[in-house]
């Protein structure tokens, strides 16, 4: 086969996959996003960031109603205070919380391509760096995440975070210059610390990600893997939540 019949045979592929992944969100999300109404919790994450656009509550103590959860504390604040944004930009609308949860997917979506090209580039694997659209697909056909972002839970939110220090740390195992690695290590720490101030304790799981990786791929330099990991610790514990937590 000529390299370029393999180059248009590459083209056709990646075409008909992301053209499943935008039929999916066309098909499978938007039809469940439009309409009024969502779960339950949505609707409370929802009104707790409309009351913080508008004054009532803090961002410390932020506040469902007069009556119940005043102040609201059964999850961290994080979430609410970035959907307070939309609310403050879109104002108050049915659609404000639907395209909050709706961003949070597409610049999810976008890590994910990132972090394949990434991971595939890393390893020395190019040729297979171009199927981004794969994970993205497997991603969306999963149930449960269709779900997850027409009720506008918090795991949306959260899931951009634990993506992003994914992602931060494979772009420091793969750097070859010291200072960005001592960088990106800091940012890592920084996405962890806004995950668990988004959802608490199960936006550390990303920490488990590099054991993994080490484990599985045999070219990731392992003694580098630590060093990153070490970092991230480092500056994750410079913070009151850092502290906190570990």
């Amino acid at each position: 086969m000529s390299e370029q019949t393999c180059g248009n045979l590459k083209k056709n592929i990646d075409f008909y996959g992301w053209f499943f992944v935008v039929l999916i969100i066309c098909v499978g999300l938007l039809p469940q996003l439009i309409p009024w109404g969502m779960f339950i919790d949505g609707i409370t994450y929802a009104t707790i960031s409309r009351n913080l656009s508008i004054g009532i509550g803090s961002s410390c103590l932020p506040c469902y109603t007069d009556t119940l959860w005043s102040p609201f504390y059964e999850q961290p604040p994080l979430a609410f205070i970035l959907q307070s944004i939309f609310f403050r930009i879109g104002g108050d609308h049915y659609l404000t919380e639907k395209v909050y949860s709706l961003f949070t997917m597409l610049i999810t979506l976008f890590l994910i391509h990132k972090t394949w090209k990434c991971l595939f580039t890393g390893i020395k694997k190019e040729q297979f760096a171009h199927l981004s659209w794969l994970p993205v697909l497997l991603w969306l056909i999963m149930p449960k995440c269709i779900w997850a972002y027409k009720s506008n839970v918090l795991e949306n939110t959260m899931c951009f975070f634990c993506l992003l220090s994914f992602y931060l740390w494979l772009k420091a195992m793969f750097s070859k210059q010291p200072m960005l690695v001592v960088v990106t290590s800091f940012l890592m720490a920084l996405s962890l610390v806004a995950a668990v101030l988004t959802k608490g304790i199960p936006g550390l799981f990303p920490v488990v990600s590099p054991f993994i990786i080490a484990i599985t791929i045999s070219c990731v330099p392992k003694i580098k893997s630590c060093f990153c990991l070490h970092n991230m610790f480092c500056y994750f514990r410079i913070s009151n939540l850092g502290n906190y937590v570990v």
